[in-house]
């Protein structure tokens, strides 16, 4: 209802989004999230949300294209590191892959590989 009173309403459609996502409807989810973007560029958990989704469909370079957008808006944000390392792990980029996860360690979390 959100959406239809107001299409700028990015927190609309990002929460549209994670419904999609936990879906496993990565499509409409993908343009949810673009949409968010599209509302509000510094919607960092948008970019992530993507970057999980593209490596998901191991799409590793757009998987770190948006991990890292998600970064350069907020380097504090451990999930988007670790989705990152795991993409560079997978692309065979490990020394890449273990910096992230350093830094995810650094941020308080316990990352998986």
């Amino acid at each position: 209802r959100a959406i239809k009173r107001d299409s700028r309403f990015a927190l609309a459609y990002y929460n549209r989004g994670e419904v999609h996502f936990e879906q496993d409807n990565y499509e409409d989810a993908w343009k949810d999230y673009t949409r968010v973007i599209s509302l509000n560029a510094s919607y960092y958990q948008a970019y992530y949300k993507r970057g999980k989704i593209s490596f998901i469909q191991d799409d590793y370079a757009r998987a770190i294209d948006d991990c890292t957008k998600a970064i350069e808006i907020n380097k504090f944000y451990k999930d988007a590191y670790e989705v990152r390392a795991r993409a560079y792990k997978a692309q065979g980029k490990i020394d890449k892959a273990e910096n992230d996860l350093k830094k995810v360690e650094e941020l308080g979390g316990n990352p998986e590989m």
